[in-house]
């Protein structure tokens, strides 16, 4: 009598939630047999596991969905990272081009002036070595020679230094005296250090050759050929320099994947080498 009072109770309490499965294991007149029980039992352990399953399923599923989101923003995130790395290397290493470039021109400019420098004081010392009196003496000479053939139709000057005058003036007394009678006349000019100045009076023409006139022409001379020189050797370096860059970048990669106008009196000065055509 007091089990079938309790499970009274209990079914009054327990039918407003129960499925219709579990009031039916309830007989018509109040009496529930002991398998009815474990049955309505398992009935409910099981409606608590399926809905627990199932907002255990929700809740994994939001999770899952906000993980992926997560995922898809830190990805986008990251691509946009490495695309502005990548564009700033790209920036950096071609700054990085130019101006290596720029440095290698001014050093090529540096380098080819301290050559050409190099180069006239080499050759100025040369011809003040290689003009010595006999040279001189060699050269006025043909000079000499030269004006005879023309039978005195100008006036010839020759200048010379301080310190050849009295041996080229001895020198002409004695040997070319009727040729200088015919318009060969010798002076001095105290700004020649070696070498001598040929001057045609009539023409307003004459020739240097002291041996700055003669060392720069033989510099202009030689420039065109030094600055090849220089270029071809800059060239032959920058193919060295490329070829190792490349052999390393493959390595990288196997292993991870003439006359000139004087300004007195309107003369024109030619150079030494309008000088050697002008006999």
């Amino acid at each position: 009598m007091c089990l079938n009072l309790r499970l009274a109770r209990y079914r009054v309490g327990f039918f407003e939630g129960s499925s219709v499965a579990t009031r039916r294991c309830f007989s018509g007149d109040g009496d529930m047999a002991e398998e009815d029980l474990q049955h309505l039992l398992e009935q409910i352990h099981r409606e608590a596991v399926e809905k627990a399953q199932q907002e255990a399923e929700r809740i994994v599923s939001a999770a899952r969905q906000k993980a992926a989101s997560v995922v898809k923003e830190a990805e986008a995130e990251a691509a946009g990272i490495v695309e502005k790395a990548r564009r700033d290397a790209q920036a950096f290493t071609e700054r990085s081009m130019r101006t290596l470039e720029q440095a290698a021109r001014d050093l090529l400019i540096t380098v080819g002036k301290g050559v050409e420098n190099i180069l006239s004081d080499l050759v100025a010392e040369a011809v003040e070595e290689a003009l010595t009196i006999d040279v001189v003496k060699q050269m006025l000479i043909k000079i000499a020679e030269a004006c005879a053939r023309r039978e005195g139709e100008s006036r010839i000057e020759i200048l010379i230094s301080p310190d050849d005058e009295q041996e080229l003036v001895k020198f002409f007394a004695e040997r070319y005296r009727q040729k200088m009678l015919r318009g060969i006349e010798l002076h001095v000019d105290k700004e020649i250090f070696k070498g001598f100045k040929v001057s045609f009076v009539e023409d307003y023409v004459y020739h240097d050759f002291t041996h700055e006139a003669i060392a720069e022409a033989l510099s202009k001379f030689l420039r065109p050929h030094l600055a090849e020189i220089v270029h071809r050797v800059a060239r032959e370096k920058q193919e060295q320099i490329g070829g190792e860059v490349g052999r390393d970048s493959g390595r990288s990669g196997a292993t991870d994947t003439p006359g000139k106008t004087s300004g007195a009196g309107g003369r024109r000065q030619s150079s030494p080498e309008s000088g050697s055509g002008g006999e």
